[in-house]
């Protein structure tokens, strides 16, 4: 090895492939060895005599190919630094010399520390599907996510900080701020789409507080929507509140007040969605909307299932094409779990009963049948409070809740779904874990 150099053990003998001062070493598949789409690669580095004269490296390849005066697929490398000049970088080869495309780059100026490679460092950027996605540590991630916000004047500390990662974003939370950045690609794209809903949403007189965009979506697109993935973001207010507890559901006071309390938001959503402004800033589920979703999962997600999980999956596909995806109300598209935030009010009695504070996560929204708002809540509270929301609701159809449960049973496929499609391997394998 050279007394400079670096490299990742994936094979026996690692090869040098650029010449000084940028020395870089990476172990390429073995000639001759096909691999296919979902590729997993974890590396250890060896490093020693770290300098700032050279441009250290230590790389992993994925879904790539490389032949005289062409070169495809991803490079995923980390510069062997511990310093504020430290980076991460993942690459996009198109062909061919100086084809090239940086889809993701972290460590700025001063930051770079959270991101380069220190000697016998772990890197593991999995990926699976056509997407490809890199998970940094958890504290890389937050003090990588802190520095950008620094650099944008956002006076955040270390203290009281908190980092949540949902299936396609970070949120970094602060006292009065949710900083909300994408994972991917496909998630930054449609972010303006989601701000402009939740602007619109903010004024139609919901029940419950809503995240709101903190400054005008035109200064947000031009200012941070062009970033590199890691330091585009949005800033929304934070609702605060703590997730809702099944357990409730239990607890008769408890149970009867938030039954009031949801029958009438599903009523005040069944006529916001036919508010103008709602129309225009989503988009209504079409007549094919569960055919169309029902093909793609047979597409992506039947050849990954045992002959029994294929069986089990057909006869779920088979009844929720049945069910009617049209309708007239707002649909909040996964309305349970986490994303309903409850607070504690005194009752005069003394009593301190939970409170449905606020909604989190409006991305899947969109104007259609309620019965999948019903079929999430059933999940998160039971069968039985959900029917006695219906029952207090001063407008409901019979077909709601006979709808929802046909819709539940495919709950796990709609969370296997789009993790297949964005390169998720821990939400795929918990998705599929029924069909496999």
């Amino acid at each position: 090895m050279p007394q400079n150099g670096a490299w990742s053990r994936e094979t026996s003998s690692p090869q040098t492939r650029r010449p000084a001062p940028k020395e870089t070493t990476t172990a390429d598949r073995p000639a001759g060895r096909r691999l296919g789409p979902n590729q997993h690669a974890r590396a250890t580095v060896f490093s020693r005599n770290q300098t700032e004269d050279y441009f250290q490296q230590v790389e992993i390849r994925l879904r790539s190919t490389l032949e005289p005066h062409r070169c495809s697929g991803y490079e995923i490398f980390w510069r062997c630094l511990k310093t504020e000049n430290a980076y991460a970088e993942i690459v996009r080869w198109n062909g061919m010399i100086s084809a090239e495309d940086s889809v993701f780059r972290t460590g700025n100026p001063g930051i770079g520390f959270n991101f380069g490679a220190r000697p016998a460092d772990l890197r593991q950027p999995p990926g699976c599907g056509m997407p490809l996605t890199v998970h940094l540590p958890i504290q890389e991630r937050q003090s990588g996510y802190l520095a950008v916000l620094a650099a944008d004047g956002h006076q955040v500390g270390h203290v009281d900080v908190e980092l949540r990662s949902g299936q396609f974003h970070d949120v970094i939370l602060t006292d009065d701020v949710a900083y909300r950045f994408p994972r991917d690609p496909q998630s930054r794209s449609v972010l303006p789409q989601r701000m402009a809903l939740l602007t619109v949403l903010a004024d139609a007189r919901l029940p419950v507080a809503i995240p709101a965009p903190l400054r005008a979506l035109e200064l947000v697109v031009r200012e941070r929507m062009s970033r590199p993935l890691g330091s585009c973001y949005v800033a929304l207010s934070r609702v605060h509140g703590r997730p809702a507890d099944a357990a409730i559901a239990s607890d008769p006071l408890a149970a009867a007040g938030l039954t009031r309390q949801l029958a009438d938001l599903l009523d005040r959503m069944a006529v916001a969605g036919g508010e103008p402004a709602i129309r225009r800033a989503t988009e209504a589920a079409s007549a094919d909307y569960w055919l169309e979703w029902a093909d793609q999962v047979r597409e992506v997600l039947f050849p990954l299932m045992s002959e029994g999980g294929r069986s089990r999956a057909a006869i779920e596909l088979a009844a929720v094409e049945e069910v009617r995806a049209t309708g007239t109300a707002l649909v909040h598209g996964d309305l349970g779990g986490a994303n309903l935030l409850m607070t504690v009010a005194s009752e005069p009695a003394g009593d301190r009963a939970p409170v449905l504070a606020g909604i989190l996560d409006w991305d899947e929204a969109r104007v259609g049948n309620q019965a999948n708002d019903l079929a999430s809540l059933a999940v998160t509270f039971g069968w039985p409070l959900t029917a006695q929301i219906e029952q207090q609701r001063q407008s409901t159809d019979a077909s709601l809740l006979s709808s929802a449960r046909v819709i539940a049973a495919t709950f796990a496929l709609q969370q296997a779904l789009p993790a297949a499609l964005s390169g998720d391997v821990a939400s795929l394998d918990d998705g599929l874990m029924r069909y496999r």
